[in-house]
C-alpha cells in the first residue's frame, strides 16, 4: 500500500505494477496531488486515518509506503506502526544552499515572520495554514496561493498572488521585479518543480528565508524511488 502524496509515490506504485506488484495507491487530504496509474487492486482518495487502518488490515499488505510531503504530518506513521507489515518513508532530499544564495535557516514559521523588517518586501510561499505567524509581521507580504481565493487579504500589510504552478525561472524573475520583492520566505520541500523560486532569488540577489523541514522520530527516510525499490525487493 503506497500513500502517494508526491511524484515520487506514483512513480515507485508504477514501477512495481509494472513488475507484477500488487499495488493499492491511497491519498489523503484536498490538496495538490500527482495523477496516479491505474492499479490492478484499486485506489482510494481524499482517505482519512481511520480509512488507511481499515484498508491496511483488510489487504494485509506486507509494505505501506509513505510517499509524502516534508512538512506533512506524519500520524499514519505513528497510526499504523502497530501493524506488522513493514514501512518505508520516501521523501525527496532538501535543498541546499548555492553559491550566490543569502539564506537563513529557521525552525518554523514563527521565526521567518519575526525576522521581517519594516523594509522588506516578503514573498511567502509556505501555504495559508501559515498566516496566524505572520499577523504581526513586519513589511509588505506577498502570499502565494495556488487556488482562487474570495476572501480577503486577513492583514492590511498584505495581498495574496494567485498562480497555477509550475512556474519557470523567467515567470519567478518577472514577478520578484513586478512586486519589488526582496525577501523569499519558504519550506525546504526538495521539489525540483518548485526551485525556480531558489533561482530567480539567487539571480537577483534576494534574501531567503528558509523554513526547514521537522524532524520526525523513528523515521528514517528514503531519498530516491530507486532506493525503495531495492529496499522492498531485499526485503520481500
Amino acid at each position: 500500500m503506497i500513500l502517494a502524496q508526491t511524484r515520487e509515490g506514483a512513480e515507485l506504485g508504477e514501477r512495481l505494477i509494472a513488475a507484477s506488484y500488487e499495488v493499492v495507491f491511497v491519498q489523503s487530504g484536498t490538496g495538490r496531488h500527482p495523477a496516479l496509474p491505474v492499479s490492478p487492486k484499486y485506489t482510494l482518495s481524499n482517505c482519512d486515518l481511520v480509512q488507511l487502518e481499515e484498508i491496511l488490515c483488510k489487504e494485509g499488505a506486507d509494505f505501506y509506503v509513505e510517499a509524502s510531503h516534508a512538512f506533512e504530518a506524519k500520524e499514519a506513521a505513528d497510526r499504523l506502526g502497530q501493524h506488522l507489515c513493514k514501512q518505508i518513508y520516501v521523501l525527496r532530499p532538501a535543498w541546499v544552499p548555492q553559491e550566490g544564495d543569502t539564506w537563513v535557516s529557521v525552525a518554523d514559521a514563527k521565526q521567518a515572520a519575526a525576522l521581517l523588517m519594516a523594509t522588506d518586501r516578503s514573498f511567502v510561499t509556505i501555504g495559508r495554514d501559515e498566516l496566524g505567524a505572520f499577523s504581526q509581521a513586519k513589511g509588505q507580504l506577498f502570499w502565494r496561493v495556488l487556488r482562487d481565493v474570495t476572501d480577503p487579504f486577513p492583514f492590511g500589510n498584505g495581498a495574496y498572488v494567485e498562480g497555477r504552478p509550475p512556474f519557470s525561472h523567467d515567470q519567478e524573475v518577472a514577478l520578484f521585479e513586478r512586486l519589488g520583492i526582496n525577501t523569499l520566505v519558504l519550506h525546504n520541500t526538495g521539489s525540483q518543480r518548485a526551485d525556480t523560486k531558489l533561482t530567480a532569488a539567487r539571480e537577483l540577489g534576494v534574501k531567503v528565508i528558509m523554513v526547514e523541514r521537522p524532524k520526525h522520530k523513528d523515521l528514517a527516510p528514503l531519498s530516491s524511488v530507486e532506493d525503495a525499490i531495492h529496499h522492498i525487493r531485499t526485503a520481500l
